[in-house]
């Protein structure tokens, strides 16, 4: 049973650098995530992620992700 705060966001934001790709400043890249119950006033807007769920086999390319749609975003500590 959890009793403290949890904080839920409808985006997030992602910084990563991308040395295969050098349109980024120096290679570094952000990504924002949407997960928005109403995108400008109209219609949600939850966007799909890549998980990796497989980092152990050394899988690679798209064979250890997994797609996932996004509903919200939360934050608690322990």
């Amino acid at each position: 049973l959890y009793d403290d705060k949890i904080s839920v966001f409808n985006s997030a934001s992602s910084r990563f650098y991308a040395p295969s790709d050098l349109s980024g400043i120096a290679s570094m890249h952000t990504e924002h995530i949407r997960a928005c119950p109403q995108w400008h006033n109209k219609s949600a807007c939850y966007d799909c992620v890549f998980i990796n769920t497989d980092m152990e086999s050394g899988q690679s390319g798209m064979q250890g992700l997994e797609i996932a749609q996004v509903f919200c975003f939360f934050s608690f500590t322990l």
